[in-house]
């Protein structure tokens, strides 16, 4: 027993020496708390600090480190950057600091916007993301940035960049997602595109100059060639068209109208040359019409040769034979008839702001304007059918206008195309092909004149000019790159 009471007295000293020796920890200062809390706004938030302990003092940084480093004392609310880290703490003599708090104010990165919206389109058509309404990352808010793919899969920050607007050349789906360090990422936005249906190029032939305007009469093709002059190409086989005759003219001929065996070859400024093809090979000029101001637009109907200019005049002349060309009529028009079309009894002018202007020609000796229909934009070039007229006006497209009373013309459907568009041929099994600068043939379905749509395109290389349909095929003149035959 006295060995079991003596070994047991050195653990007991030592229980006592241990209970001796703790002390009571002092008291921790209450956490602070952040108002708001931390999270994504879309401005700078005004920040409020408190603790429950009272008495203590407050220290805070907005740089990331932890206080009391690089700290400020709070005395009052401030204002915070979006993107800011807040850490705060707070101490008080003889307590223990409290832990630290740490809250995030972070922006929500504006959401980008892809143009156009999903949908079927030409080659070469533009996409463009903007932000805030700017489509150049160059005028975007400091810091943001877009990455986007168009593979169908989510973007991340190892995407592609966006920069500018790009061309879309093949079906695809982009999608998009804007960032900005420190803030929470934008919603990804998408968009999906199909192509319209290609026609095939069934034929072509260069010509010496830039081929402008084009008519056909029986195997030939007569092409106001740009900088050369009257080019003459046999078309009896399509599929490979040929120059087997040309006048030189080396100016600026931009139009050309056929009668018989006489061509009428508009020169924008020294007038229209009357040129001889009985020998397609081997056209030779017969006489010149002076013509006021600068050549703009010229038609043909019958005997009768419609001729605009610069001026405002609509001059009518009449063809006897190929030397005997008479004036008989003129009239000013409401703005410069840039496009004319004949039908019936009525010329059917574009005259600029003016928009689509009605001319009774049924006297060509005392022509009238009978009456005219604004267009969205500047009409440009006519074309026209049974009951309607279609018009392209600039920068915009084309409109359908309603002229089965000529008195009281009205749009009556719209189109908005890719880029600015020129001029539009005649309709065709319910179709009109529009042409224009930087554009693809456009092939048009109006057989519901309300709902113009693009039904299919052709992708070329220069600038077109006018297109033409003739016995199952369609001829376009395709500036430096001559003529194009194409499947209608």
């Amino acid at each position: 027993m006295k060995s079991i009471l003596y070994r047991s007295i050195p653990i007991l000293v030592c229980v006592i020496l241990m209970s001796c020796s703790s002390s009571t920890k002092p008291d921790k200062v209450a956490k602070p708390v952040l108002t708001p809390p931390g999270g994504a706004y879309d401005q700078s938030q005004l920040v409020s600090i408190y603790t429950t302990t009272d008495g203590a003092e407050i220290r805070y940084t907005l740089d990331g480190s932890t206080p009391p480093i690089n700290s400020n004392i709070y005395s009052a609310p401030f204002e915070v950057t979006l993107g800011t880290i807040v850490k705060a703490y707070a101490y008080k003599p003889g307590m223990e600091d409290s832990n630290v708090a740490e809250h995030f104010y972070s922006g929500i990165v504006p959401t980008p916007v892809v143009s156009p919206v999903s949908g079927t389109y030409i080659p070469d058509t533009y996409i463009r993301i903007s932000i805030n309404g700017f489509t150049s990352a160059n005028n975007w808010p400091e810091g943001i940035s877009v990455r986007y793919t168009l593979d169908g899969t989510e973007p991340d920050t190892t995407s592609s960049l966006y920069e500018f607007p790009f061309l879309m050349e093949q079906p695809q789906t982009i999608k998009a997602r804007a960032y900005r360090y420190n803030w929470t990422p934008s919603p990804i936005v998408s968009e999906t595109y199909s192509l319209f249906p290609a026609l095939e190029i069934l034929g072509s032939c260069e010509t010496n100059g830039n081929a402008m305007d084009i008519d056909i009469s029986g195997n030939y093709m007569y092409v106001a060639d740009r900088n050369w002059g009257l080019s003459v190409v046999d078309i009896s086989n399509p599929a490979a068209p040929s120059v087997v005759g040309d006048l030189l003219h080396k100016n600026a001929v931009l139009f050309v109208k056929v009668w018989q065996n006489v061509v009428f070859l508009g020169d924008q400024y020294s007038g229209i040359l009357v040129i001889d093809v009985n020998k397609p090979e081997s056209p030779f000029p017969v006489d010149v019409i002076d013509v006021a101001g600068t050549l703009t637009a010229m038609a043909l109907s019958g005997d009768f040769l419609y001729v605009g200019n610069t001026t405002g005049a609509l001059t009518i002349y009449h063809i006897i034979d190929a030397l005997t060309v008479v004036m008989v009529g003129e009239l000013y028009m409401p703005g410069i008839p840039d496009g004319m079309a004949v039908s019936g009894n009525y010329l059917y002018a574009t005259a600029g702001k003016s928009g689509l202007a009605v001319v009774d020609i049924s006297n060509p000796v005392s022509p009238l304007n009978v009456a005219t229909c604004a267009t969205d934009g500047d009409a440009k070039a006519v074309s026209v059918g049974v009951n309607h007229a279609y018009v392209t006006y600039g920068s915009e497209g084309l409109q359908v206008i309603d002229i089965s009373n000529p008195l009281a013309p009205f749009v009556t459907g719209s189109l908005i195309t890719p880029t600015e568009t020129w001029l539009v041929s005649s309709p065709v099994n319910g179709y009109v092909y529009v042409t224009g600068n930087d554009i693809d043939l456009l092939k048009i379905n109006v057989s519901n004149p309300s709902q113009p749509v693009i039904a299919a395109y052709c992708q070329t290389l220069g600038m077109l000019r006018k297109a033409v349909y003739n016995s199952g095929y369609l001829y376009v003149s395709n500036g430096q790159y001559g003529i194009l035959v194409v499947e209608p």
